[in-house]
């Protein structure tokens, strides 16, 4: 491949381990004070975590705090993050 230097491969290499070992940052709508875990997590945890987080946002909803179009919203950004853990196990 041209221009696809072996820095550009060690850092996608990086970014990919990142992303499969890191909690997904707080997004916008979810409720301030959210626990995010720090560090390297397993998938297993990070997967877990989303799916509370989703359960949160659910929460929201029915007592009246967000909409479902709100929660919606960042309830499909969790929901690909978690299909992304498992497509890569």
């Amino acid at each position: 491949m041209r221009g696809y230097s072996a820095f550009t491969k060690k850092t996608d290499k990086s970014k990919k381990e990142k992303r499969l070992t890191e909690a997904m940052p707080l997004q916008e709508g979810e409720m301030e004070g959210t626990y995010i875990p720090e560090g390297k997590q397993s998938k297993r945890a990070i997967i877990s975590d989303l799916e509370e987080r989703i359960e949160f946002m659910n929460e929201d909803v029915h007592s009246g705090t967000k909409t479902r179009a709100e929660a919606n919203k960042v309830i499909r950004e969790l929901k690909k993050r978690i299909a992304y853990l498992k497509q890569n196990k």
